[in-house]
């Protein structure tokens, strides 16, 4: 399975500032460019490679500033604000179709400020829809199809509800995919944690064995599903067990 930019979209808007991104006077420091003397007096610059990167975030950041409300998401391109009814609004990638853009990266930080930001936003949108119950759980199957209890009543006018509102759609399809990515992560720690302390080839090859599962490639994936409280507040989960701290 691989991560992509489709199945990790998330929109975030914000008045960036780039003094306030992680490592900025670090970096402008690197950045500042390098004048040297050119035949005939005349001065040329050079940017620097980290000067090149600081732009591309700057720039990346502009394109997904919104309202200012934007919430700290770690991104490839670093940790910055992110206003994510912008990120997820509908015609965004679009709209900025060549050009570079953030992509939330699967962690527990960003699974916590989305299942914020849908505890929220979810059931506004019930509320708005006229759906007075929120399903226990949502998790979708391999095509991507929405599943919900076969005993939930309002099935049909939640993905009638769903359809009219693509932003929430992509934030709760993007929830679900970062917590299959963390529900893995999870899987691995241990393993992790016990790689810190090896010395040896034959320490390393009989820890290999122990965790020999992770490294197979049709292995089972964590089952990701996003369970909602009455007031539709969800709780990601995998294999059927919180990835984030109550």
């Amino acid at each position: 399975m691989q991560i992509s930019a489709k199945s990790l979209y998330s929109p975030f808007a914000s008045t960036v500032n780039r003094t306030s991104l992680p490592g900025y006077a670090a970096e402008a420091a690197a950045a500042r460019p390098a004048a040297t003397a050119a035949g005939g007096g005349e001065t040329t610059v050079s940017i620097s490679s980290a000067g090149r990167q600081l732009a591309a975030r700057d720039a990346a950041a502009s394109r997904v500033a919104g309202s200012g409300q934007g919430v700290p998401m770690q991104t490839q391109l670093g940790e910055m604000p992110v206003d994510l009814d912008t990120y997820f609004s509908p015609g965004f990638v679009a709209a900025n179709a060549g050009k570079e853009l953030p992509i939330l990266l699967p962690n527990s930080q960003n699974l916590q400020a989305l299942s914020d930001h849908l505890a929220q936003s979810f059931p506004r949108a019930l509320q708005a829809h006229g759906i007075p119950q929120a399903p226990a759980s949502i998790s979708y199957d391999r095509d991507g199809q929405i599943q919900l209890p076969a005993d939930y009543p309002y099935a049909e006018q939640l993905k009638a509800a769903l359809a009219s509102e693509p932003a929430l759609d992509s934030q709760l399809r993007t929830l679900n995919t970062l917590t299959e990515y963390v529900g893995e992560g999870l899987k691995a720690a241990p393993f992790e944690r016990e790689l810190a302390g090896v010395k040896t080839q034959s320490e390393l090859e009989a820890l290999i064995d122990k965790y020999r599962y992770l490294f197979d490639q049709n292995r089972n994936w964590a089952q990701a599903s996003l369970s909602f409280d009455a007031n539709g507040r969800p709780t990601p989960l995998a294999d059927g067990k919180p990835v984030l701290p109550a």
